[in-house]
């Protein structure tokens, strides 16, 4: 088993990236070879081992509320409107990303999302204000 495992860049590739709680999509990224992926994986665990980011980047958010799932930053809006940033990642080729949802047609009161599955909950409050 040790022979298939150091004749084989991939398994070394996936070992490494299980014993560190990573995943790969490859489909997505077929166009890297498993060299350049092991590169990027080294240059990834370092810069965190050492608290050094790649690049940094400040960000104005409008609004208020603001909070962070998934990746992304988020803030509130007069409380109708939502105003997203996605951050970006150099190790994991994610470029930044800014986008609003104008006037949902409501006040928004609670607000959930998984940028993973693409899904967002906003809820609305419409007991009245002694309910709660």
């Amino acid at each position: 088993m040790r022979d298939v495992v150091r004749s084989s860049p991939l398994v070394q590739y996936r070992a490494k990236l299980f014993l560190h709680g990573f995943w790969d999509d490859f489909d997505r990224r077929n166009t890297i070879d498993i060299s350049a992926r092991q590169s990027q994986l080294r240059a990834y665990r370092s810069r965190w081992s050492r608290l050094e980011w790649a690049e940094q980047t400040t960000i104005k958010l409008p609004g208020t509320d603001p909070g962070v799932m998934g990746g992304v930053f988020y803030t509130m809006v007069d409380n109708r409107s939502l105003h997203f940033i996605r951050l970006p990642s150099i190790s994991r080729g994610v470029t930044q990303n800014e986008w609003t949802l104008p006037d949902l047609g409501f006040k928004i009161e609670q607000l959930s999302m998984d940028s993973v599955a693409d899904l967002l909950v906003a809820l609305e409050n419409q007991l009245p204000d002694h309910s709660w």
